[in-house]
């Protein structure tokens, strides 16, 4: 069976939140990569209990610091604070032990969320 991406993990836990939410980030077949919104966001959810949009930056854990300083090098990230947050998800994966004690390949994702302000 085929690993969810980051992406596809933190889609499917905002469903699960019941949040509105939309990727943004697309593909530019020209430049060959990916680009997010305004430089900085993957994904635009509006959270059920707020009204204010998050833009939210997905990565793994080791490279988390390296999205927050791209961000804050960014022309349009305070300008997005006066009508957002901006939140980074960083995943990371840690090895569980089977039911028998033994360590498996079983893996458990985590995530942690980290807000970006000035």
């Amino acid at each position: 069976m085929k690993s969810k991406t980051l992406m596809q993990r933190t889609l499917a836990l905002l469903k699960e939140k019941g949040c509105l939410y939309q990727k943004v980030e697309v593909w530019n077949p020209f430049a060959k990569r990916r680009q997010d919104l305004f430089g900085f966001i993957d994904i635009l959810a509006i959270y059920p209990d707020s009204v204010k949009p998050v833009g939210i930056q997905v990565c793994d854990i080791g490279s988390r610091n390296k999205h927050i300083e791209k961000i804050k090098q960014t022309e349009s990230y305070k300008r997005w604070l006066t009508v957002g947050r901006i939140e980074i998800w960083s995943w990371h994966s840690i090895l569980q032990k089977n039911k028998d004690g033994s360590r498996g390949k079983i893996r458990k994702w985590e995530y942690e969320i980290t807000e970006v302000k000035e």
